[in-house]
């Protein structure tokens, strides 16, 4: 199964990537996860796609399937989803991570499948304030 996600980060990560950490639950906080040594593996692929005044738009590939693996890891390379209140903080454009499933696609008894679902609108809203917010 290959999944692609779109998400709104804060900051400008490098182009593209590959995000490479173990992840484990919080010893305090047992809904959280966390980068931990001795957690399980997890990859992620990322690329940005477009660059805003103080945040970027990014596609990202998770590899493995691990809890919160794109919030995580996104968090553990300094660039938090705008709106995530639980690794990051709220925002003022999105009144929830900015994290959309976007692709998935697999292949069933030899017939490969793809399931497309665009930008939700509030999305999409925060992606025009952004914009309209860098050309000012």
């Amino acid at each position: 199964i290959h999944k692609t996600y779109m998400c709104i980060v804060n900051g400008h990560p490098n182009k593209e990537g590959i995000i490479n950490f173990p992840i484990g639950r919080d010893i305090k906080i047992r809904n959280k996860m966390m980068h931990k040594t001795k957690g399980r593996d997890s990859l992620t692929h990322y690329k940005v796609i477009e660059y805003f005044e103080d945040t970027s738009l990014v596609q990202a590939e998770p590899v493995t399937g691990r809890t919160h693996q794109i919030r995580v890891h996104m968090t553990g390379i300094g660039h938090c989803l705008i709106g995530d209140a639980m690794y990051g903080k709220t925002s003022k454009y999105i009144k929830r991570q900015a994290l959309h499933a976007a692709k998935l696609t697999f292949t069933f008894k030899e017939i490969p499948y793809t399931f497309e679902s665009p930008l939700p609108d509030d999305f999409l809203k925060a992606l025009h304030s952004l914009r309209i917010a860098t050309k000012h």
